[in-house]
């Protein structure tokens, strides 16, 4: 089984194998944001993306992440 730094209970839908994508908002007034859910917690992408983090082929440089949607981030890794 996976292991992660993130506790996630053994009845979660959202365990390390199985991490869904989505857009949420800090706040109510904010901006949309790529995320995927690890247990109970939300993994900012666009966090992530701008501390340079992505660096592999394909996502090196890319700014999809740093977008209000997930559609353009799924053409430029597919």
């Amino acid at each position: 089984m996976a292991q992660s730094f993130v506790d996630v209970a053994p009845d979660s839908h959202f365990p390390t194998q199985n991490l869904p994508y989505g857009v949420f908002r800090p706040d109510s007034n904010s901006t949309p944001r790529p995320a995927v859910a690890i247990g109970d917690f939300v993994l900012d992408l666009s966090a992530i993306s701008e501390a340079g983090l992505f660096d592999g082929l394909i996502l090196n440089g890319a700014d999809c992440f740093l977008r209000s949607g997930l559609s353009l981030c799924w053409t430029k890794i597919s």
